[in-house]
């Protein structure tokens, strides 16, 4: 009798197993929820940002029309979900279905792309600091196989990035939807709340884009970190742009990251340095200045911990 109890037990479990629901993560930056009109049609109903874990409520990928502006279009797959307490459609290209919110994980720095877990198989194309990711597998202790939403192709994509760069803390997830709810509001206090609010978040958890909101904060409110007292003329030497993954470097508009971006450069680009900041600033695991840089084309300010052999 216990055996056959203990198998009904087993089987049980299994079927559970099989039909247990899973949650879907919007991997899109901004994506669109919608709402039924009926059976085979829904329509938009609001915007939803990368990160957010919504209840699956079927196993099934559902094929449904959209109607906008009086026109109803070809069919679309969307997962259906529900989302604090009411029923929505998710396009299925903007997010991904997840049998465990462990697995989703957000990016603390920008990030080469590899085509196979070893470092010889790097592609000339990375992720940004704060892309969403859904960890597939960890083949080994470097690398993990992740999805992402391209925004360049418009769909989901599958690669490698390194294991080391993903935090999987939920403050850091909450923090940075916090700022782009910021960036986006007209309304200052509301917007000063939000910041406080995302601040807040990542200081007072266990996260690892502390320094990065902080930094993103300065620039939502278009100021420096660093004062013009703080800015020193240094003896010129050059260096070069050095990054541990080949990643590309951002020349700001003013030190420290609430500058705009005036320029892109790669990995080896050769400058002359004449201007630094005394104090210096944490960005992930580096602590080092920032630096004025040139070339006699492009300029800009750039941190010290991205330059080889800077003084």
């Amino acid at each position: 009798m216990k055996k056959i109890f203990a198998f009904i037990s087993v089987a049980v479990l299994a079927l559970l197993s099989v039909y247990a629901k899973e949650s879907v993560v919007v991997l899109r930056a901004k994506s669109a929820l919608y709402e039924a009109i009926d059976s085979q049609t829904v329509k938009f109903s609001d915007d939803i940002y990368a990160g957010t874990i919504l209840d699956k409520q079927s196993n099934d990928v559902i094929t449904m029309n959209i109607y906008s502006q009086g026109i109803t279009g070809g069919g679309t797959d969307f997962y259906a979900v529900s989302y604090e307490g009411k029923d929505y459609f998710i396009p299925a290209c903007d997010s991904a279905a997840v049998g465990s919110v462990k697995n989703v994980g957000i990016l603390t720095t920008n990030s080469v792309l590899f085509e196979n877990p070893h470092p010889a198989f790097f592609k000339n194309s990375w992720l940004a600091a704060t892309t969403i990711v859904v960890i597939l597998d960890t083949p080994n202790k470097t690398f993990s196989e992740v999805m992402f939403f391209d925004a360049h192709d418009d769909a989901r994509d599958t690669k490698y990035v390194q294991t080391s760069k993903i935090s999987k803390n939920t403050d850091d997830i909450k923090a940075i939807q916090l700022l782009e709810k910021a960036r986006e509001t007209e309304d200052k206090d509301l917007q000063k709340t939000l910041l406080d609010d995302a601040s807040k978040t990542v200081c007072s958890g266990s996260g690892k884009l502390t320094g990065y909101v902080n930094s993103e904060l300065n620039k939502i409110l278009g100021v420096s970190s660093f004062s013009d007292d703080d800015i020193i003329q240094v003896d010129e030497f050059i260096t070069y742009v050095s990054t541990a993954d080949g990643a590309i470097v951002n020349l700001l508009s003013l030190p420290g990251t609430a500058g705009d971006k005036v320029a892109q450069v790669e990995n080896g680009w050769e400058c002359t340095v004449t201007l630094a900041t005394e104090s210096k600033e944490t960005i992930g695991d580096v602590t080092a200045s920032w630096y004025y840089v040139s070339n006699g084309e492009l300029e800009g300010w750039v941190f010290g911990g991205y330059l080889k052999d800077n003084n």
